[in-house]
Formats: C-alpha cells, sequence, structure tokens
C-alpha cells in the first residue's frame, strides 16, 4: 500500500506566468488609499466686542426712553413747563406792571388780524416739539442738560437754525402775544427775547466754540443763528 505524499503540489509553469501576470497589473494600479475625510468648523460670525460694539451700534437714531437718555428727558420735561406754562405767567404779571406804571393798555393790532398772527403760537410749539425731539434721538444728551454735550448735531432742523428750540419758545411766546392782543404782554416778550438771545450769543455759544473747537466755527459758518439772514 502507498503512502500518500504531504509535499505541496508546486503549480504549473502556466499557471505561475498567469499569477505573475495578475501581480504585475494589480502592482501597477495600485488602488488609492482613502483620505480622511475631512472635518468642516462651523463658521462663526463676527461678533463685536465690548470695546469696539459702538462700531456696529446703530448711529442714525436711539431710542428717546433708553436709559442714556432717560435723565436728559426729565430735564427737557422740566425745561418745557418752565417756559411753555411758567414764563407765560411771568410776562403776564410783568405786563400788569407795564399797564399800570407805563400805561400800556392800548392792543397790539386790529382784531381780526390778532387771531391769524396767534398761528405763531402752534408754530413755535410745533418747532420747539421738533427740535428737543430730534436732540434726544440722535444726540447724546439734551442741549438743556447740565452736563457736557458730545455730539455736535447738525441734522435738522439744526442745519436750518443753530437754536431752533430758542427760535420755537420765541415764536410760542409772539403767538401768546397776538392772542392776548396785549401791547403791555408783546413788550415783556421782547425784553424776554433779548435777554435770552444775549445769552446764547455771548454765554452759550463760546462755551460751545470752546468745547467742540474748529467743528463749530465752520457750522457757525454755514448755519444762521437763529433764522436765515440774521
Amino acid at each position: 500500500m502507498k503512502k500518500k505524499s504531504h509535499a505541496t503540489k508546486r503549480p504549473s509553469q502556466k499557471k505561475r506566468a498567469v499569477l505573475a501576470q495578475r501581480i504585475t497589473a494589480a502592482g501597477s494600479f495600485p488602488i488609492p488609499l482613502a483620505e480622511p475625510a475631512t472635518v468642516h468648523e462651523p463658521v462663526r460670525m463676527h461678533e463685536p466686542s465690548r470695546d469696539n460694539a459702538h462700531e456696529y451700534a446703530p448711529q442714525h437714531e436711539r431710542s428717546i426712553f433708553d436709559s442714556q437718555n432717560r435723565a436728559a428727558l426729565i430735564q427737557l420735561l422740566a425745561h418745557a413747563v418752565l417756559f411753555i406754562l411758567i414764563t407765560p405767567l411771568v410776562l403776564a404779571r410783568l405786563s400788569d406792571i407795564l399797564k399800570y406804571n407805563f400805561l400800556l393798555y392800548h392792543k397790539l393790532i386790529p382784531e381780526p388780524y390778532s387771531a391769524i398772527l396767534g398761528g405763531f403760537c402752534l408754530v413755535g410749539l410745533a418747532l420747539y416739539s421738533l427740535a428737543a425731539t430730534v436732540q434726544l434721538k440722535f444726540g447724546v444728551l439734551s442741549p438743556f442738560s447740565s452736563r457736557p454735550i458730545k455730539r455736535l448735531l447738525t441734522r435738522a432742523p439744526y442745519d436750518v437754525s443753530r437754536n431752533p428750540a430758542t427760535l420755537g419758545i420765541l415764536l410760542y411766546l409772539a403767538g401768546l402775544s397776538f392772542i392776548m392782543n396785549s401791547l403791555a404782554f408783546f413788550t415783556g416778550t421782547l425784553i424776554f427775547s433779548i435777554l435770552a438771545l444775549l445769552y446764547l450769543k455771548f454765554v452759550e455759544e463760546p462755551a460751545l466754540v470752546s468745547h467742540f473747537g474748529g467743528a463749530y466755527s465752520d457750522y457757525k459758518k454755514k448755519t444762521p443763528f437763529l433764522l436765515p439772514g440774521f
């Protein structure tokens, strides 16, 4: 009985040639290794820091009732009460004194025209309200604040008058003079107007020139003091 041979049979020469061709073909076209997947980080929006946050904040308008303007709003209301309610009462008392001491009993103008010119009262109130609102919305502080103003405001109506709020008050008082048709009240209003304009010209404006420098000087050249031509 023959023993089975455990020796490994060698492949024939033909099979070895076929295997060699396959190995050569596989070596000529290596299978590319898979590249690691690229992890894309989420795009982060640039967030302003506290130091440059003012560059991203809207510069054109601010809320009238925000925390920065709350104190200025209170001062503005106090200013409105002083010049719209208290000042006319004081001028009415002054007109009585002028009547008895200087005999200013005459009417200012004929009756039909006094009612028409009394419309200056509404025009003055509208101008004063507009100037105050613009100052609170676009400025840093109210112009009537005791603290220094940080920004020179040149928006309307401050582009046609350097003192539109004062102009509104003077028009309001003049309208009251025509409504009352009192020469004595008009005389008191005229005295008050002269004092107010002297204060603006020789006290407030030099302080603004000192505070803003050349910017306010250029603003003075382009914008009239009270009215165009005045």
